[in-house]
């Protein structure tokens, strides 16, 4: 079994959307859906892609991720007869995802209706090697005959995003479209350059590309033939074939915008970097792809002993985690849906900070502060979203986009899933806990976290007559709740906020007193704040059950009415489908985790006896509606040694697109919330990574059905090996500066030095 290869190996025209999600490619600056290259635009199928970064305005405020030009698009004409897969004959199939080397194939043999059996093979990157390249190399043998076939091949930009049907923003025909700047697409020397703006910023995208066919490994002198018409400009080759003769097109891709920075002019990037990959040739163009995979899969990759299943799935996962960051630009984020589909606008939500930005964390530092840094490039956004709802400090957007002003427009989850705004404070003490960069905190993350905790300050509310603040208003994790009072998870969160900014308002007047100051006078900052923090942080309202251990999620839940789940869950149906928000919110039953959330992420505040209540009591009422909730529980389980539960959950989290748990990712993309609860489930989870002010502890607890697993992690600038088996783990410190590093390992003090093993035996 190839672990690090996704096979469809038969055409099935109802799975076709599924695969499209399955089979995306991306390396950071774009994304594409793995749809075919002789597919038309029309409301059947997603031509979807996008450039990290790229977004325009429907409406006044409301912003569209940019459906940006196809420049896959190739029409394959077999004597006379156009090449589409669900007309004629399909003889035989195979599509298959290489994950190590990051390429898409293709191989059918297509017979059409005059009874020409054609071989295609297509090959197709999205070089990371070369962010604004991409390749697409077809072979075409005509199997029974000779004849004639005709390649019409070029960029089609008259594209735009499908409507979705979507609970976060209202439902609208109205997406952004892009328009031809100056005209007609230019060519020079045998390149063709699409010049495009997005209607409102102004945005440009130019794409250009250079084609050729080749026969026996020369070009074919072919007279060229340009096609083009607004939006469209496309080669078109006429030539004889011979039965059993290999003919090959290739084509020569590059994508830039305004956005990135360049020299000259942006026609003269397109230009010279179609040439370039031109020159290398496609043989190169792939060895340079595959050659930068294999140095991301050196550190990203986790190794698994005696689980096929969970091996594939979970490199699946890395994969997509891998393809959609744009780890140079700190000016964007990772959407829902990554760079693959137009879901939620392609907005940023908290799925980043607290599901996907641990997995980098570890696996790429850099990346990781550059998905904190556009937190920081949108603090003025968030400040502004506070003052638009009268509080003050900076308040996180629930759906984030150029600026950092809210695009969501329902308020139950806007306004009320205020979370979002303490996630973001969480996950910068995470960075600085495992890489230690104070240089970040000092320049960055100080200003948000002070900016943060004054939010909080003024979004409790002081009851006098109990002399307690209470967080009103509010939606948690659990979406199903209902907009509540003093939701555990918003109020602890908040509580986190407010300790870290003290915290790191300390240690950087400490350790850079002139620039603690030069950043109080910008904020107005004075330290007779920090006692109004102490005093709410005092008195918030913590709902707990001292007699059961048990924490209550909010004011509301014993109030709601009981929900046999088992009457009522189809398989792994989200309810919302068959029961409508409004009931759902009466009943006690939860979307996905919540108070378990919170006791993963601020695990050292709850102790075994309190997390085993909480499981106990939330887990049987949790319908894992949301895709975000079974990497969680696992992850959860495996702290508290409950193996069943734990791989169980896994199991579903890792293969929650390969196996369309949700049913919708053949309508709605891959969810990567998931792909990244999924990574921790298993380096969180199961081995037992854990930091605790700073200092990395492992503790593992791995399931039966791995007989070892192995991965790599940074810390503190630090790369580690670690290995864990039932009987023992292995660490090698590899790479970073200190000759030694003090780290625990089952519950013992361990101290590593350089390039050599420790072995721990597990008692």
């Amino acid at each position: 079994m190839n672990n690090w290869v996704i096979n469809q190996n038969d055409f099935d025209i109802q799975s076709k959307k599924f695969y499209e999600s399955i089979f995306s490619l991306g390396n950071g600056y774009m994304g594409v859906r793995g749809f075919d290259e002789e597919e038309i635009r029309d409301a059947k199928h997603e031509i979807n892609t996008f450039i990290a970064g790229v977004f325009d305005y429907y409406a006044p405020g409301k912003t569209d991720m940019v459906n940006s030009p196809n420049f896959w698009c190739t029409s394959i004409f077999v004597n006379g007869e156009r090449f589409a897969p669900e007309r004629g004959e399909i003889l035989e199939y195979n599509k298959e995802l290489n994950m190590r080397e990051g390429i898409l194939k293709r191989k059918l043999i297509w017979k059409n209706e005059q009874g020409n059996e054609t071989l295609i093979e297509t090959t197709r990157i999205l070089s990371i090697d070369s962010i604004h390249n991409a390749v697409l190399s077809i072979n075409i043998t005509p199997v029974n005959y000779s004849g004639e076939i005709v390649i019409e091949t070029g960029i089609d930009a008259d594209i735009w995003n499908n409507i979705i049907d979507d609970d976060q923003v209202k439902t609208s025909t109205n997406f952004c479209r892009l328009f031809a700047e100056d005209g007609e697409a230019i060519h020079i020397d045998n390149i063709h350059i699409i010049r495009l703006k997005t209607t409102v910023t102004g945005l440009k995208i130019y794409e250009g590309f250079s084609s050729e066919v080749r026969h026996g490994g020369s070009i074919l002198k072919l007279e060229q033939n340009i096609v083009q018409r607004e939006k469209y400009v496309a080669d078109k080759f006429t030539f004889p074939v011979a039965k059993g003769e290999v003919y090959t097109l290739n084509k020569f891709i590059s994508v830039w915008t305004s956005r990135d920075k360049y020299a000259g002019s942006l026609e003269d990037q397109v230009l010279q970097s179609v040439k370039t990959a031109k020159d290398l040739g496609v043989a190169a163009m792939i060895k340079n792809h595959a050659a930068a995979w294999e140095r991301k899969w050196r550190i990203s990759d986790i190794e698994f002993v005696g689980d096929n299943k969970s091996q594939k799935a979970i490199r699946y996962n890395i994969f997509q985690l891998i393809q959609t960051n744009a780890e140079n630009d700190p000016y964007v984020n990772i959407g829902a849906r990554g760079l693959m589909h137009g879901r939620y606008k392609g907005c940023y939500f908290w799925d980043t900070e607290i599901f996907m930005l641990p997995f980098y964390i570890y696996t790429n530092p850099k990346a990781a502060r550059n998905l904190l840094l556009y937190r920081y490039h949108t603090l003025n956004g968030a400040e502004e979203n506070a003052r638009r709802q009268n509080v003050e400090g900076a308040r996180y957007p629930w759906m984030s986009a150029v600026d950092g002003l809210d695009q969501c427009d329902t308020w139950d989850i806007g306004l009320s899933e205020v979370h979002i705004t303490a996630d973001v404070a969480y996950a910068i003490n995470h960075y600085y806990e495992a890489t230690n960069d104070i240089e970040f905190m000092r320049d960055f993350g100080l200003e948000i976290l002070i900016q943060t905790s004054r939010y909080w300050k003024s979004r409790f509310t002081y009851d006098s007559r109990k002399d307690c603040y209470n967080m009103l208003f509010v939606k948690g994790p659990n979406e199903y709740g209902g907009v509540v009072n003093n939701n555990l998870y918003t109020v602890m969160m908040a509580v986190h906020n407010m300790q870290l900014a003290k915290k790191f308002i300390k240690k950087i007047k400490t350790c850079y007193s002139e620039a603690y100051q030069l950043l109080a006078e910008k904020l107005g900052f004075k330290e007779d704040e920090v006692r109004q923090w102490d005093e709410i942080i005092e008195k918030v309202v913590i709902n707990y059950d001292a007699d059961k251990s048990l924490y209550l999620e909010d004011d509301n839940i014993l109030n709601l009415e009981p929900l046999d789940l088992s009457s009522v869950k189809e398989g792994d149906r989200p309810l919302y489908r068959k029961i409508c928000f409004d009931r759902l919110q009466r009943y006690r039953v939860l979307k996905q985790a919540d108070v378990i959330l919170l006791m993963l992420l601020l695990s050292d505040k709850f102790s075994t006896k309190e997390k085993l209540a909480a499981w106990n009591y939330y887990e049987p009422i949790t319908a894992h509606d949301s895709s975000l909730s079974y990497g969680t529980h696992s992850a959860f389980a495996a702290r508290l040694n409950m193996m069943e539960e734990a791989y169980k959950y896994f199991i579903k989290s890792v293969c929650l697109d390969l196996d369309n748990i949700m049913q919708n990712t053949q309508e709605e993309g891959i969810h990567f919330a998931a792909l990244g609860a999924s990574w921790q489930a298993v380096i969180n989870g199961f081995c037992g990574i854990e930091l605790e002010q700073g200092n990395l502890k492992i503790n593992p607890h791995i399931p039966k059905q791995w007989e070892k697993v192995s991965f790599r992690m940074y810390y503190h600038q630090c790369l580690l090996k670690v290995s864990v088996s039932s009987k023992a783990i292995s660490v090698t410190y590899e790479e970073g500066e200190p000759d030694e590093l003090q780290i625990t390992v089952a519950n013992q003090p361990v101290l590593l030095l350089k390039c050599k093993e420790e072995i721990i035996s597990i008692r």
